[in-house]
């Protein structure tokens, strides 16, 4: 009763906020609750490029999967990527990521709901959500998980029950993860995560605030399909152009 009348006064209070004028996050311009003027939310989301079915780079054409990963298919389901960590949405992501109770990340999040409304694969029914952990050392630098931040209000949006506790980073190897190749962060995929306590064929939702080559999404699913998940599904608020398309690394 009171969970509903708190989800009730907070659709209310969106509902307020979006008739109020206030300036684009990212142009300026005049937008509504302090979200996205139409032209930029055009300009990141528009007609949804095809992607490839596991790691979501996108592709030239509607194939299932690029040639890497049908030669290595992923041990999750599949990827869906709201937007690609490139201008204008890579600075939406990044404010979202150091203020994640502002209009930035209740943003990201509904350009995460809508990605996943249009995709045709939607979510297996009873979907849990949960973030990618993050490293021992990383929380250590930053204090906090951005992907569990932005992972909670992304779950929320998308009307997902949320857990904390399932999966958890394994101990550190002291290698730091931006200093290596794709394919030396598959292979090090081992025990970097531990998943305990899921139900026997649960489906997993499995939030990510930046899929970069989609070695830590798989590290993850390993260890959920290996305690008994069912599907896992990599829901991505921005995924990272291939290699020599002029994007900066986000790490």
């Amino acid at each position: 009763m009171l969970q509903a009348g708190w989800r009730g006064w907070q659709a209310g209070v969106r509902r307020w906020a979006h008739a109020i004028p206030m300036p684009c996050l990212l142009c300026g311009g005049a937008a509504r609750g302090a979200r996205l003027c139409a032209p930029c939310r055009e300009d990141l989301l528009g007609d949804a490029p095809p992607r490839c079915r596991w790691c979501a780079l996108r592709l030239a054409s509607p194939d299932d999967g690029c040639l890497a990963c049908t030669l290595r298919t992923p041990a999750y389901d599949y990827a869906i990527a709201a937007i690609d960590y490139a201008p204008p949405g890579q600075a939406l992501v990044w404010r979202a990521k150091q203020s994640w109770q502002g209009a930035a990340a209740r943003t990201v999040a509904d350009l995460l709901a809508e990605a996943v409304a249009r995709d045709a694969r939607g979510l297996p029914p009873g979907c849990l959500a949960l973030a990618v952990p993050a490293s021992h050392r990383a929380l250590r630098r930053r204090g906090y998980n951005p992907a569990a931040r932005l992972g909670r209000i992304c779950a929320a949006h998308l009307g997902l029950a949320w857990s904390s506790t399932l999966l958890r980073a394994g101990a550190d190897d002291g290698l730091r993860q931006h200093r290596l190749g794709r394919a030396q962060r598959l292979e090090r995929g081992g025990a970097r995560y531990v998943a305990m306590g899921v139900a026997p064929g649960q489906p997993i939702a499995l939030i990510d605030d930046v899929m970069t080559t989609g070695s830590t999404v798989e590290a993850c699913a390993r260890a959920l399909k290996a305690a008994g998940a069912g599907p896992v599904v990599v829901l991505a608020v921005a995924r990272t152009p291939a290699p020599g398309a002029g994007v900066p690394d986000p790490s």
